[in-house]
């Protein structure tokens, strides 16, 4: 099983199995590269102040999992991930709706029990942020992730 990366609601952060390093308010971009090096899937510079860390090999609720980080003028300010649901059927390469559906209900279900709750509406806010899952319909995929409030402290 690949390492799985787990969120703690108190503090919003998140923690990668095996790494030292956790993923908080006030991570540095080259910080979150060393640590994260063999994860590494690719990198993004928008070229506005705003680039991404792919991270792949990981694993989010007990099944594979991937990993966005968002950096802005070399701070986390945005982590989004993805989870193959059990069942999830792709076409022609490109999820399905109900593959989508299954995606966002599993990552949900994941995000109740780690709420101690019954269900997750899909969006939630925190003293350190925000909390979602959805679906995007303008990029037609699942959309799971945090975000940290701007100017958040270090926890």
């Amino acid at each position: 099983m690949n390492p799985a990366f787990t969120l703690t609601l108190d503090d919003g952060a998140v923690q990668i199995e095996g790494c030292a390093v956790r993923i908080e308010p006030g991570l540095t971009k080259a910080a979150a590269a060393n640590a994260f090096a063999r994860f590494y899937k690719s990198a993004v510079d928008h070229k506005n102040g705003y680039e991404w860390i792919y991270l792949d090999g990981l694993s989010f609720g007990g099944v594979p999992g991937a990993m966005a980080l968002c950096f802005h003028e070399g701070l986390i300010r945005e982590i989004n991930w993805s989870a193959d649901a059990p069942g999830g059927q792709l076409e022609d390469g490109w999820p399905t709706q109900e593959a989508i559906d299954r995606e966002i209900a599993f990552v949900r279900r994941v995000l109740a029990k780690l709420m101690g709750e019954k269900t997750f509406s899909g969006h939630r806010k925190f003293a350190w942020g925000e909390l979602w899952s959805t679906f995007d319909a303008k990029g037609f995929t699942a959309s799971s992730g945090l975000r940290y409030k701007a100017g958040a402290a270090p926890a």
